[in-house]
């Protein structure tokens, strides 16, 4: 992303998702663009991934890879409340496997 509000006008960001070796890709390729428009969405609004100074294991984005790896691994899809971090009041986001 690129704005004059980042150190050397661009912040990168990268989230993965670990696989088993013998598991479909295909079936994921729309959870991991909703989580990058997401993710980018957030970070334009508020600054939801450069602003966040928390210690490792703590704080909002570790929070939310949090809730979609679990909620993801159990359930084979997550709900999640982004208007929790956004001026969206009761906005969600459905990422489903």
């Amino acid at each position: 992303m690129k704005s004059p509000r980042y150190d050397r006008n661009e912040f990168i960001f990268n989230f993965c998702v670990v696989l088993a070796e013998e598991e479909d890709f295909s079936t994921y390729k729309s959870v991991v663009q909703k989580l990058a428009d997401m993710m980018h969405a957030l970070e334009e609004q508020n600054g939801f991934l450069s602003r966040d100074f928390s210690k490792s294991g703590e704080g909002k984005v570790y929070s939310l890879c949090e809730m979609l790896m679990e909620d993801l691994n159990n359930y084979c899809e997550c709900m999640i409340p982004i208007g929790m971090w956004l001026d969206w009041k009761g906005a969600t986001l459905l990422l489903t496997v």
